[in-house]
């Protein structure tokens, strides 16, 4: 069986987290498959970037079809959608993932270590240096803490700030541009 990706899959998740302006989450792995449990900002939150808050909501609540539908109430989805529970299988990391590499074509710019995307690969890269199987991971203020398991079976929980994993980005964008590939 593969290893999971968990740089690249909580990057994809990190991006779909932005979308939605997240305060605190919760992600499960669930076999292939990741469980996320988000709590909502309201519009203009910390996050100020991706598509307005009204048509994200009405996407999710409705697909395409409600982005036309003037009669969806916004306001009480935002009270609806203040917590939400979601499901990415695999398609749909992938989904993200190719949507991200679309974005990116083309540009030149750096990542941005300090967007919840970077830090969630980050935090990803973390689990796989340790060989471990990620078990959950927890944002809550200005911390992610992760439980995993190591090769050995034994189980650990770590809270690494914010400000850590944005130093290890730094260091992990910086390896990847010293990067010369294959000849």
């Amino acid at each position: 069986m593969a290893k999971p990706n968990y740089a690249s899959d909580l990057r994809a998740l990190g991006q779909a987290l932005e979308i939605l302006r997240v305060e605190r989450f919760e992600i499960e792995p669930d076999g292939k498959s990741y469980l996320v449990q988000v709590t909502t900002e309201r519009p203009g939150g910390r996050y100020g970037f991706g598509p307005n808050s009204e048509k994200t909501l009405r996407y999710i609540w409705a697909g395409t079809a409600a982005e036309r539908d003037d009669s969806i109430d916004v306001h009480l989805l935002y009270a609806m959608a203040k917590t939400l529970d979601l499901h990415y299988s695999p398609e749909d990391v992938a989904r993200l993932e190719q949507e991200w590499r679309a974005q990116r074509a083309g540009l030149r710019a750096s990542a941005d270590p300090a967007r919840l995307s970077e830090l969630l690969r980050t935090a990803g890269g973390y689990v796989e240096s340790k060989e471990a199987t990620l078990l959950s991971m927890r944002r809550h203020g200005s911390a992610v803490t992760i439980r995993y398991q190591t090769k050995s079976g034994e189980d650990r929980e770590e809270t690494l700030e914010d400000v850590d994993l944005y130093a290890e980005s730094l260091h992990m964008i910086s390896q990847r541009k010293n990067y010369v590939g294959p000849h």
